[in-house]
């Protein structure tokens, strides 16, 4: 139908016609969209995520505090790499990531609007990302498949987060100061 490239306006908008008709429960040829996307808003709508007005969990302070030091020797080794990636793409109206392995936010390093932008989206400090809390989306989806890819932000369930693009880099496993990484694409 469509040639399945991240990169066409008529692939994106094909894929935001189908997510319209999806969220409605509509029939509609959705063989066009990637199988990883198309079972992601499946699970999605399984888990009852409601697409435009999501309930959002957030970590209380006391929460977030037991979080982060819980992680404390994970987030130490990987904040340096936060600095030196967030120097690349510094005034790109960009930030950059780390979430728990459970999808909870416990720290970022980015540009102020987009940080400000990312409070309203709450893609903030203890925002919970999974998929089981917000469907389909960049943290949630690869934590979810145990991988990773570009995630533009016409292919996420929700409507405030359909703006934003997203590369990820996940950490999969963490052990004597050591990451192992999985794939980054660009």
């Amino acid at each position: 139908m469509y040639k399945n490239s991240l990169s066409t306006d008529e692939y994106q908008n094909a894929l935001k016609t189908a997510w319209r008709h999806f969220i409605k429960g509509e029939n509609f040829d959705y063989s066009f969209i990637r199988k990883d996307i198309l079972n992601s808003w499946k699970r999605s709508r399984d888990f009852g995520v409601e697409p435009v007005n999501t309930n959002y969990v957030n970590l209380s302070a006391s929460e977030l505090n037991f979080k982060i030091n819980r992680n404390m020797q994970l987030i130490n080794t990987v904040h340096p790499y936060l600095e030196k990636l967030f120097e690349m793409v510094k005034g790109s109206g960009s930030y950059i990531l780390l979430c728990d392995k459970d999808g909870y936010i416990i720290d970022y390093k980015g540009d102020e609007d987009i940080i400000a932008q990312g409070n309203k989206t709450k893609l903030g400090m203890g925002s919970m990302r999974s998929e089981q809390s917000v469907g389909t989306n960049g943290i949630g989806t690869a934590l979810y498949l145990k991988k990773t890819d570009t995630d533009l932000g016409r292919r996420a369930l929700l409507t405030k987060t359909q703006g934003i693009h997203m590369f990820r880099c996940s950490v999969f496993r963490y052990r004597r100061n050591r990451c192992w990484m999985s794939q980054c694409n660009s």
